[in-house]
């Protein structure tokens, strides 16, 4: 199943790493080990919150978790309780969470980084889920399963073998940003821009020349000066150069580890790629994909196949985009994006979770039930 891989490599979905992302600096700035970290005493859930806006998603495999501005957590799509996918028939409120500030979602799990600088996760195997024991202290930033931490250094999440807990990542330190990858590739931008890269590498996905997995950070020096990078499992990847991307490897560029710079768009400032296709949200709040369109999640006017830059339909004010992987089909896959209205609205495998797929970018409905 795909949650025993997911899983093994704590990965995540969506964001992107932003060098100018806001952030708190905690006091404490380590990673916490099983042994020495207790969990903090639960407080009560609090009431289903509402009309609280939108203030970032992220996208997995079928389902979908948005922060919401008052420390709470909604998600919706199916649940992969004990590796079997289960439709839900509403979103759901992440318990025993008030203070988040940044999340990371993917198949069957989420994680969480509070307002104290430390990270929670929680399991679909808890109904309802709920956060367990911090994985880890004195966190920066949250991507993917990757948290950078208030000192420059960096630390893998790991879920397994549980509880969930913070691994190190030994040759890295002086770090300013991290990449978004959900399926184990990894990425680190130092102060000075350079940029380090490990994890899988199968399709091309770090572009160092090789196909080579790479278990240890090893210099890309292709990617240096890169402000934003994100990569994902059979797409291969892309990187932001202030309003220019850059993508290389995978379906994209058969696996060439080449950067092919991008026609159309130079104005980007986030950029999403998941397993088939990539997007990049524009200074003027509007967004631009390519492709596979298998569950148009790009355009509904185009062909299920893979497309060009297409501009994503009626998205004019978005203030974040985060994308979905490859569920229920190869090829599929979700666009989402947050509104500067504070809204969720979504495209194709995600769009809705209950339903039929939407053609067409629809708002969601957060009210947990």
């Amino acid at each position: 199943m795909r949650k025993a891989r997911v899983l093994a490599l704590a990965a995540l979905v969506l964001a992107g790493c932003r060098r100018d992302a806001p952030s708190p600096k905690p006091d404490d700035v380590r990673a916490a080990s099983t042994a020495s970290t207790r969990a903090p005493a639960p407080s009560a859930p609090k009431a289903t919150p509402k009309g609280s806006p939108v203030v970032q998603l992220s996208v997995g495999h079928g389902s979908a978790c948005a922060l919401l501005a008052d420390g709470h957590v909604v998600c919706w799509g199916d649940s992969l309780a004990y590796g079997e996918r289960t439709p839900r028939t509403a979103p759901w409120l992440v318990q025993r969470l008030d203070d988040a500030l940044e999340i990371a979602t993917g198949d069957g799990y989420g994680c969480a980084r509070r307002r104290a600088g430390d990270v929670v996760c929680w399991s679909d195997d808890d109904t309802p889920p709920k956060p367990g024991a911090p994985a880890a202290t004195g966190v920066r930033r949250l991507a993917g399963s990757v948290a950078l931490l208030d000192d420059g250094h960096v630390a893998e999440i790991a879920l397994l073998p549980a509880p969930a807990h913070a691994k190190p990542v030994a040759g890295l330190a002086d770090v300013a940003a991290i990449s978004h990858d959900a399926t184990g590739t990894h990425c680190a931008i130092g102060k000075d821009r350079s940029v380090r890269c490990w994890g899988g590498n199968n399709w091309g996905q770090i572009p160092d020349g090789s196909v080579i997995e790479r278990p240890t950070p090893v210099r890309v020096p292709a990617l240096d000066g890169a402000d934003e990078i994100s990569i994902a499992y059979f797409f291969g990847g892309c990187a932001r150069f202030g309003g220019k991307v850059k993508c290389w490897g995978g379906e994209w560029r058969k696996g060439g580890t080449k950067l092919e710079e991008i026609s159309g768009i130079t104005d980007a400032v986030e950029i999403g790629v998941e397993e088939y296709h990539a997007c990049a949200r524009r200074a003027d709040g509007s967004a631009a994909c390519f492709g596979s369109n298998s569950a148009f999640q790009i355009d509904d006017g185009a062909d299920a196949g893979a497309v060009d830059v297409r501009p994503l339909q009626g998205v004019t004010d978005a203030v974040q985009i985060a994308l979905g992987g490859g569920e229920p089909c190869g090829g599929c896959g979700s666009t989402c994006v947050a509104t500067k209205g504070g809204d969720a609205w979504c495209v194709g495998v995600i769009a809705t979770g209950f339903g039929p797929y939407a053609w067409k970018p629809t708002k969601v409905d957060l009210t947990p039930r």
